[in-house]
Order: structure tokens, then C-alpha cells, then sequence
């Protein structure tokens, strides 16, 4: 069995692609069955972020074509097409990938503290659908250990920041100083309440949030000094805002370009800044075709993000020592599975070896009482256990090594070739 992940990044594919993979919460159990029932596929786990849709599985040799078939299926994009924002890992290159992803080397924003928090997330739902494993649950439970490992010895997060901080930074880019300035907040999640502290440490003058759910934008806005409005009212708040930051979790824009227009004309064509850092896009990007409109989408925040990335290879570096030390304890763990049928084909053979002879002599036996009879039981499987234990830690020792002609050869001095060898590998020894 090998590990493989397929997936795209915000390095692989613009946000116009990324965007038509990203899968909500609500939809994930089904999309991952999609994905556990291609031919192949024996488990599997989804991280979707705003930056990353990438599917990680156990697998048999050919099943990342299928997996990345699936891909092309959920994003309703032709296979050929999305080929060209696609890459895949394999196996050890597979396993270095997440745990960089999960370690925040791999991020978009050098460090970012969200992104562990993502993958246990995505970890806890295909569990929680039944789509993992011992192999991925192994797996993720050690890039969870490395992220968490890379946060509390390196200094990978210091000076770091979250997409939302991003966003409020090019805000301060653009204007100079946020002080003064009306920011209309859509969507009242986990980022824009991160947006929302950043702005107030900016000085913005009034930050007006809007949402679906009232009260989750009213318990921010009480957090932060700002003021709660009714989802259905935002439009108005666009008339007066200078700055506009959309972070919702809608499969659809809610700023349309029309109903954009309108608010233009209310404006008198003041200049406005929209910033959507939603995927999917919240406001429709041909807005930015439109005069003193000025759009920002997620893609352009690497200029930002690269210069925070400054100065921290040091930490980088001590990331990735990390990663490489759980890489190689994984490898190894599973390298080891290869032993375990060899080991339970060696145990079954001599064992059932030893319940024939303890049979053949069983009239000779039968004088015996049962306190007697249970000790030479007792004794043939001690003998059993003596006799392969040396060769078993030579196997691990194969497997670990990548000696598969050494494990074929076990096999063959052995004569473990049959079915019953590898069922026997649980005989207690009961009944001579």
C-alpha cells in the first residue's frame, strides 16, 4: 500500500481554480466518500483551505489518476485542464508534504497558526466519516505532533501573521494609515474577527460588520468597538464604506456587479477598496473592470506575505530538521507493515507445525493429566516463540531497510506459500 496526495496550492492555481475545489463543511462527508470508493483508494482524508484543496489517501499503485479524476469531477473542470494546476507526491515525498503543510513551511504566510488548527480539522472529519485508517490515522497524528513540535521549538510563527492580518495590511498599504477610515466588514468568521482586531489596532474609525448571523457579528463588533448591521443592509453600509474586506463562507458572490453599479451611482463614484479574501470569491471580479474600483483578491497578498518571510530561514531550517526526523520515523513505521504478513506467515507455519505433532502424540500423551498436558503445551508454544524470535527481529531489521529480496528469501527457506500458514498466525496451542 502507498500513501499519495493530489491536490492544488495557491503556488499551483489562481484563485479563479482554487476556488471551484473548495469544499464547505456540510459537503465534505460526501465529497470524501466520492474519493473512498474511486478503485484503489482504501483511505482517505481532505484538507480544503482557502489557499489548498488536496486529497491524501492509502492507495493502491495506480489510484492517484482516480483521485485526481475526482478532483476534476468536484471543480466541474476537465481533466486535462486542471492537469496543468495539479501535483502529486508519492510515499515518502507524499508524507514530507504534509508535514510541511501542517508545520505552516509550506503556507502561503510563512508560520500561519491557522493552518494546524486545518488539518486536525480535517483529520477529525474523515474520521468521524469513516474514510481513515491505520495507515492515515498514523500519519496524521504525526504531522499534528510535528506542527505542534515546529510551533513550540522554532521561532517560525514570531513576526508571522494569518491571511486576515494580510488583508489589513495591504489596507494600511494602500491608504498609509488606517486611521480616520470606515471599513465594512462581510462575514463574521474565525478571519474576519481576526481582520476586525487588526483593524481596530490600526486606528480604523468605524468598523460596521455585517452577517448572516446577527449575533455573531454583533458579539465581535462589542469585542472591538464597531457596530453590528443586518446582513440585508450591507449594501447601504457600501455607499459610505472606504474600504471593504469580504470573508464569507457563501458558494456564490454576494457582490455582484450590477448591484454594484447602484452603489457606485450612490457613491458618485467615489473611489472604493474592495479586499476578498473568501474561496470561493464573494464579490465578482469584472467589478474591477469598473471606474475608482480598485479589487484585491487573496492571490494578491504575496507580495506582503514574502516580505514577512524575511528573516526567518534560520527558523526555517530548524522547521524542516524537525520534519525530516517524524519523516523518517514514519517511513520506518511503515516500511515495518511489509514484516507484519511475513512475521504472521512464519508464526502460523511453525505453530501449525507444532499443533500436528502435538496431535500425532496424542495417544502417547494420553496418560498424562491435564495439569501435565497443559505444561507440554505450554512448552510447545514457548519453543515456537524461542525459535522465531531471532528471525522476526531480522525481518523488522528487512523491512525497515527496504530488503524486500531478503523478505522474499524468508518466504522461500521457509516454505511460507500457503493460505493456512498466514490463518494460523493466532494458535494458542489449545488441545493436544
Amino acid at each position: 500500500m502507498h500513501i499519495a496526495v493530489v491536490g492544488l496550492n495557491h503556488r499551483s492555481a489562481p484563485v479563479a481554480v482554487r476556488e471551484r475545489l473548495a469544499v464547505a463543511a456540510g459537503a465534505l462527508s460526501d465529497v470524501l466518500w466520492r474519493f473512498r470508493r474511486r478503485p484503489g483508494v482504501n483511505e482517505c482524508v481532505l484538507v480544503s483551505t482557502c489557499n489548498r484543496t488536496e486529497a491524501y489517501a492509502a492507495v493502491e499503485d495506480s489510484a492517484s489518476r482516480h483521485m485526481a479524476e475526482e478532483l476534476a469531477r468536484l471543480g466541474d473542470i476537465p481533466p486535462q485542464e486542471l492537469r496543468n494546476h495539479l501535483y502529486s507526491h508519492l510515499d515518502e515525498t507524499a508524507v514530507r508534504h504534509l508535514l510541511r503543510v501542517a508545520s505552516g513551511v509550506d503556507s502561503m504566510i510563512l508560520g500561519e497558526p491557522q493552518v494546524l488548527g486545518q488539518v486536525r480539522a480535517a483529520y477529525e472529519s474523515a474520521l468521524a466519516s469513516g474514510t481513515t485508517g491505520a495507515v492515515l490515522n498514523r500519519l496524521f497524528h504525526t504531522a499534528l505532533e510535528t506542527g505542534k513540535r515546529v510551533q513550540t521549538e522554532t521561532e517560525i510563527n514570531r513576526g508571522a501573521f494569518s491571511v486576515g492580518s494580510a488583508a489589513v495590511e495591504l489596507a494600511r498599504s494602500i491608504f498609509g494609515s488606517l486611521e480616520g477610515r470606515r471599513v465594512l466588514l462581510l462575514g463574521a468568521g474565525k478571519m474576519s474577527e481576526i481582520v476586525a482586531r487588526r483593524l481596530r489596532e490600526e486606528g480604523a474609525a468605524g468598523v460596521i460588520i455585517a452577517n448572516r448571523t446577527h449575533e455573531r457579528a454583533r458579539a465581535i463588533a462589542e469585542q472591538i468597538g464597531g457596530r453590528a448591521v443586518r446582513y440585508e443592509d450591507f449594501e447601504t453600509e457600501m455607499t459610505v464604506a472606504d474600504i471593504v474586506i469580504a470573508s464569507t463562507g457563501a458558494p456564490h458572490f454576494i457582490v455582484r456587479r450590477e448591484q454594484f453599479e447602484r452603489i457606485m451611482a450612490a457613491r458618485r463614484m467615489r473611489p472604493m477598496f474592495l479586499i476578498d479574501i473568501a474561496v470561493p470569491r464573494d464579490i465578482d471580479p469584472s467589478i474591477a473592470e469598473i471606474d475608482c474600483a480598485f479589487l484585491y483578491d487573496i492571490d494578491d497578498l504575496n507580495g506582503i506575505v514574502s516580505r514577512t518571510a524575511e528573516g526567518r530561514q534560520q527558523a526555517v531550517e530548524h522547521a524542516e530538521r524537525i520534519i525530516e526526523e517524524h519523516v523518517r520515523e514514519f517511513m520506518d513505521w511503515q516500511r515495518s507493515l511489509a514484516a507484519a504478513p511475513v512475521i504472521r506467515g512464519l508464526q502460523g507455519r511453525l505453530r501449525r507445525i507444532a499443533e500436528e505433532e502435538l496431535e500425532r502424540y496424542s495417544r502417547r500423551l494420553s496418560s498424562l493429566d491435564e495439569r501435565q498436558q497443559a505444561l507440554v503445551r505450554e512448552l510447545a508454544h514457548s519453543l515456537v516463540n524461542k525459535i522465531t524470535h531471532h528471525p522476526i527481529t531480522h525481518i523488522k531489521d528487512y523491512a525497515r531497510s527496504r530488503g524486500e529480496e531478503q523478505l522474499r528469501t524468508v518466504v522461500e527457506v521457509f516454505g511460507l506459500d500457503h493460505e493456512e500458514d498466514f490463518s494460523d498466525a493466532d494458535w494458542r496451542g489449545d488441545g493436544i
